[in-house]
C-alpha cells in the first residue's frame, strides 16, 4: 500500500479532487490517502474561479504518480482535466 500526497493552493476559487471518481475532501489544501498496489487510478480536478487568478496542484507521493501544475484560470472561469497511473 502506498501513501497519496496532494497539496493545492488556488487564489480565488475552489478546487474539487477525485480519485477514480470519489470526491476526496481537502484539509486546508491538502490530501493524504492510502491507494492500493497493482491498480490502475485516474486522478481528475475541477477548478473554478476567478479569471486570472492562479491555483497548484501538486503530488508529492507516490514517486510514479508525481506531478505538478500551475495554471492562470482562463476566460471560462474553469479548469478540468484527468490523468491516470498505475500502482
Amino acid at each position: 500500500m502506498a501513501k497519496f500526497v496532494i497539496s493545492t493552493f488556488i487564489e480565488k476559487g475552489d478546487i474539487e479532487i477525485k480519485l477514480n471518481d470519489k470526491v476526496i475532501p481537502l484539509d486546508n489544501g491538502k490530501i493524504e490517502e492510502k491507494i492500493e498496489d497493482n491498480q490502475y487510478y485516474v486522478f481528475s480536478w475541477l477548478v473554478k474561479g476567478e479569471v486570472g487568478s492562479s491555483f497548484r496542484i501538486s503530488i508529492s507521493s507516490p514517486r510514479y504518480a508525481e506531478f505538478q501544475l500551475h495554471k492562470i484560470i482562463g476566460k471560462s472561469g474553469e479548469d478540468v482535466n484527468s490523468f491516470q497511473f498505475n500502482t
